[in-house]
């Protein structure tokens, strides 16, 4: 949501174009490619029925449901959008790292694990969606929002497209369950990278970016409407001296 830079007072540095490409693709590859196949995953790995596997497959979807209103509420009071990005990719990590430290069983042992490890997607979600999509409005002029949701969500389904090319390539062969712990792995790097461009939009936005990321709803709005301001005085003198 950096396509569209304020010119002036909020200057957006083009290499964060690339970065917010980075962690709307990397999350959304490692969530949905995970979502994809976790329903074998839980079977081929862990030796859960197919008829719990279609209750628990839906835990993520569960939370998000529920928790997505919460922790937008919280957002539209606290702020904090970039660390909520971050913690997002965070908590994913942590989750994927827990299927990978299972070992391989065919009796249904780790339910317990793997069900917790849904939970903590069904989290990462919510404080993905609260954080990030909230953040567009107040990072593009006014003029150039809808454009904005556009870019974001063909950006979104690049991630969408790759992430399962590269799921069915690393699963292409596996006949006993192992290369789901590679595909985990895979994922972790892209939830990693998430993380990585979360921490750096959350540092420039303490600086070039004057805090509104950080800010909460009203006073986000206070800071845009300055920006604005800056931006429309600063062109006004562009035209006089010339």
């Amino acid at each position: 949501f950096f396509f569209f830079k304020q010119k002036t007072a909020y200057e957006i540095l083009s290499g964060l174009v690339g970065s917010e490409m980075c962690i709307r693709d990397s999350f959304y590859m490692a969530y949905f490619s995970f979502m994809n196949v976790v329903s074998d995953l839980m079977q081929i790995r862990f030796g859960i029925d197919f008829e719990v596997c279609g209750f628990i497959m839906g835990i993520p979807y569960y939370i998000g449901a529920i928790g997505s209103p919460l922790t937008g509420i919280v957002v539209d009071r606290i702020g904090r959008r970039p660390i909520f990005i971050c913690l997002s990719n965070y908590v994913m990590i942590v989750a994927l790292l827990l299927l990978i430290a299972l070992p391989q069983s065919k009796k249904g042992v780790y339910l317990v694990y793997v069900a917790g490890s849904l939970i903590l997607y069904g989290c990462a979600y919510c404080f993905y969606v609260s954080g990030l999509w909230p953040s567009i409005p107040f990072t593009v002029q006014k003029k150039n929002i809808g454009s904005a949701f556009g870019i974001t969500t063909a950006i979104q389904n690049i991630g969408l497209t790759l992430g399962p090319l590269i799921a069915g390539t690393v699963l292409n062969k596996d006949v006993v369950g192992g290369n789901y712990r590679l595909l985990n792995l895979i994922q972790v790097i892209e939830a990693g990278i998430g993380l990585f461009f979360g921490i750096w939009l959350y540092f420039y936005d303490l600086g070039p970016g004057r805090g509104i990321l950080a800010a909460n709803s009203v006073k986000a709005n206070e800071l845009q409407a300055q920006l604005e301001a800056d931006n429309k005085k600063a062109a006004d003198n562009h035209q006089d001296y010339q």
